[in-house]
């Protein structure tokens, strides 16, 4: 027996040693979350799924050299390798998906849409590619309850549920992110068009209140997440268009990628000659991004600078809007008025996954901006540095996962104000150095019962302070100071239930705030408004998500109402020179529909594809309280909001070759102040866009000619109103900002 016994082992042994084990996980390529349930297939047969967060095991005879990989939504790929036994990062691009195939992350929880318990809208690779443009403006004014309104490239404003429109010139009460870095600065204030539209590979639009998983932001929130190599290898990408107005756009990218490591390497340069006087426009951008992927863990960094120099041709009065709309402010054309910044954003992530029930996420932040701008009462010179860390860890169980942690957030903010004599910097005026630092811990719970039901839970509690430091006295009066809110506490409850198979509602409740930016902290004196709060309000909402008919018809719809407290006003004091008090409590509520109608069975879509989608979006805004220099203004309402919008786009394509695009927008009528005693008018444009794909025989180089025309009918509209423009002395208020006229364009990208 002993002798049979031996000679069993000393068979089995050589068995034993052509086991492998390969150790894999599967990701969306851009957004790097696990897709749970993706099939996977070896060589020989073998067969496995992918568990939570896209973690997966399979086990084979000898070497495994070759998997393919499935999962619905996405490209089924092939991926070659030479190494067993460690972790090995397979990332798959999603398809232009339906509802139930898009898998979103702003909530915290990857989850798939039509199971997400918040209005939420995810903008996919493929609209960046053929809404490709300067700056974001169209592709974001898809998103149903979202508008993006554009003065210039450089001079844009976004409003999510009506919150954030009276803001002068630039986009506050959200945040944003890009690679999960904060690009909102410690006053509140986000810039994300000045972000190539060929760094980014998705992004997630997040409306109403994100405090309890974000802090700070009433409106919602914008997260970006940039392109990555898709194939091993080395790979190439180029691009050149050339558009109206002495325009265009350049971009080269560089990615190299394989089992173990990815790095990528982007630069770009956006020009433009503008349609208006004093109206040029130049931006320098690199974007560099690397990953190192271990058995338990990931390290990554990311890079992104961006050069910047514009001119600022401002608003103009209806007289001029309506006559000469080409012209500049004639304050701004004399003293050739602009800006110019270098912006740096860098950030190092590291996740850890301890087991199968625990991981965490480590991101160290930092962001350096150097702004200037010379206008035609002053000349502002500026700098910030902003730091911080975020951690987070997650606890899967069977029927729940938890996210817990915090956030520390530090920035030095300087500005000095000079004296211009037309344009030509003169005498120092003021030099003020402000430190901004905000901490918030948060924790997350979701809960899957039952397998229809899910519930969110989230509780975020914010600190925030400020202090002032006057370093230059002209007047000897030293306006020195400091600030520390109450800590704001923001709790969210959310669920989403499955009807049936295809439909899903969901509701939600949570509270928001956004902090007053460092602007409207100072009273015209220079000193800090200690009295002023963060506006506050609470968001309820429901929604019906859902896929009819095969896939020919599938929707989402949403209803919202917002009350918001301690509504910051900006007060004008001159031309140009405003700060803000709390002046009342207002009222947002409306309905988003996003509705997309599929002409061709979903089963054709890699032959041929027609579809029509359209975004509605209707909403009343109003002033419940809200008294400002002894006027009575409740019931009026809230200006620079328009009262309706349409965003549809017909989509056809054929063999992925060639591919036709018309969009239409439809903008509705706003009131220009809060006396409601002037309206703009609504305005609408068409747009059409073509191209044609060409792929060599052994797929090494692939070639896209395109082109098209925007505002085919050459529409008159205002891109960007501003709201509550005064007159001073003779001139008259200057609401306008001039949108631009039928423009064309026509590029050419190539990827090796």
């Amino acid at each position: 027996m002993p002798k049979i016994l031996i000679l069993f082992l000393l068979n089995l042994f050589p068995a034993l040693t052509l086991l492998s084990q390969i150790n894999g996980r599967i990701v969306d390529i851009n957004t790097n979350s696990g897709l749970e349930g993706a099939n996977i297939v070896s060589e020989n047969g073998e067969a496995t799924s992918s568990g939570k967060d896209g973690y997966f095991q399979i086990s084979g005879t000898g070497l495994q050299k070759k998997l393919t990989i499935s999962f619905i939504g996405y490209e089924t790929r092939s991926f070659e390798f030479s190494e067993s036994d460690s972790i090995l990062l397979f990332a798959l691009r999603p398809l232009t998906q339906n509802i139930d195939e898009v898998l979103i992350t702003a909530t915290g929880f990857p989850t798939e849409m039509l199971r997400s318990t918040a209005s939420i809208t995810a903008i996919t690779g493929d609209k960046f590619d053929s809404h490709a443009n300067i700056v974001l403006n169209d592709l974001i004014n898809q998103v149903p309850g979202v508008y993006m309104s554009g003065g210039t490239y450089s001079t844009n404003r976004i409003t999510i549920r009506g919150i954030g429109s009276r803001s002068p010139y630039a986009s506050n009460r959200i945040r944003a992110s890009f690679d999960d870095i904060p690009l909102t600065t410690g006053d509140g204030s986000t810039s994300i068009e000045d972000i190539d539209m060929s760094f980014i590979g998705r992004a997630e639009v997040l409306k109403g209140p994100s405090s309890a998983v974000y802090g700070s932001g009433m409106g919602g929130s914008i997260r970006m997440y940039p392109v990555n190599p898709e194939k091993k290898g080395l790979s190439m990408q180029a691009g050149l268009e050339t558009a109206s107005f002495g325009s265009n756009r350049f971009f080269a990218r560089a990615g190299y990628k394989n089992d173990k490591e990815e790095i990528l390497l982007s630069f770009a340069r956006a020009h433009s000659e503008g349609y208006r006087q004093n109206n040029t426009y130049n931006r320098n951008s690199l974007f560099v991004k690397g990953s190192e992927y271990f058995r338990k863990s990931t390290l990554s960094f990311t890079l992104l600078y961006t050069g910047l120099e514009a001119g600022i041709p401002s608003s103009l009065s209806k007289a001029d809007y309506v006559n000469t709309p080409a012209i500049a402010a004639p304050t701004w054309l004399a003293v050739k008025g602009f800006e110019q910044y270098q912006k740096i954003v860098s950030g190092v992530n590291y996740e850890f996954r301890l087991n199968k029930k625990m991981s965490s996420k480590t991101l160290l932040f930092g962001v350096y901006n150097d702004p200037f701008e010379s206008r035609p009462f002053n000349i502002l010179d500026e700098s910030s540095f902003s730091s911080g860390i975020r951690e987070q860890f997650q606890f899967s169980f069977k029927y729940l996962k938890i996210i817990a942690g915090g956030e520390v957030f530090n920035e030095k903010y300087s500005s000095k104000i000079f004296r211009t004599l037309m344009g030509i910097q003169d005498s120092l005026q003021a030099y003020n150095r402000e430190s901004r630092f905000y901490f918030n811990t948060f924790a997350l719970g979701k809960a899957v019962l039952f397998e229809r039901l899910t519930i969110e839970a989230g509780l975020n509690a914010n600190h925030l302070s400020y202090s002032l430091r006057d370093v230059f006295n002209a007047d000897t009066t030293d306006y020195s100071g400091s600030h520390t809110y109450k800590l704001v506490v923001s709790p969210r409850l959310a669920l989403n239930y499955s009807l049936s198979p295809g439909l899903n509602i969901h509701a939600s409740a949570g509270h928001g705030f956004s902090a007053p930016s460092a602007e409207e902290t100072l009273l015209p004196d220079g000193q800090v408004n200690k009295n002023l709060k963060p506006e506050t309000g609470i968001n309820y909402e429901a929604g019906l998500r859902g896929i009819l008919l095969k896939k020919y018809v599938e929707f989402d719809l949403s209803l919202y109402h917002i009350d918001l407290r301690n509504l910051l006003v900006t007060k004008r004091i001159s031309d140009e020179i405003f700060y803000g008090v709390n002046a009342g409590r207002t009222s947002h509520s409306g309905i988003e529909l996003l509705l997309k109608i599929n002409a061709l069975p979903y089963t054709k879509k890699e032959i041929a594809e027609v579809s029509f989608t359209t975004g509605i979006f209707t909403s009343l805004n109003r002033f419940r309280d809200f008294t400002d220099n002894g006027v009575n203004y409740t019931g009026n309402k809230l200006p620079g909001i328009p009262a309706s919008s349409v965003n549809a786009e017909f989509r056809a394509v054929k063999s992925q070759k060639l591919e036709m695009i018309l969009t239409y927008q439809y903008t509705g009528r706003q009131f220009l102040d809060d006396a409601n005693s002037g309206i703009y008018n609504g305005w609408q444009t068409l747009n059409i866009y073509s191209s044609y794909s060409i792929k060599s025989l052994h797929g090494k180089l692939n070639a896209k000619i395109y082109g098209g025309v925007r505002n085919i009918f050459n529409e008159k509209y205002a891109g960007m109103i501003l709201v509550n423009a005064s007159s001073f002395g003779a001139s008259l208020p200057r609401y306008y900002y001039p949108g631009l006229p039928r423009n064309f364009y026509a590029g050419l990208s190539l990827e090796f």
